[in-house]
């Protein structure tokens, strides 16, 4: 059965790496379909860690990092901002 979920995704996974190559660099559209594909993975002793499972983490890696830095990056930000407008005197 492992060979033939393997067959049926190695057939999924190049549609899927053809559209997620045309989607802008800042688009977050496909995580939760990363999500639910690596949830499913991960759950089956069988897939999890096999060629598809791989090559899934492998695709996404870019972009969870890239979203990552830039969610830091945002936060930052708006913490440095939000201290530039207060005021600071001290309390006697």
């Amino acid at each position: 059965m492992t060979e033939h979920a393997e067959s049926f995704l190695s057939l999924y996974r190049s549609d899927m790496d053809t559209v997620l190559q045309q989607q802008p660099v800042d688009c977050w559209d496909s995580f939760p379909l990363f999500q639910l594909l690596n949830n499913y993975l991960s759950s089956d002793p069988h897939l999890s860690g096999g060629p598809f499972h791989l090559h899934l983490q492998q695709l996404f890696v870019p972009l969870v990092v890239r979203y990552v830095d830039l969610m830091e990056s945002s936060i930052a930000q708006s913490v440095h901002r939000g201290f530039q407008h207060e005021t600071w005197q001290s309390i006697r």
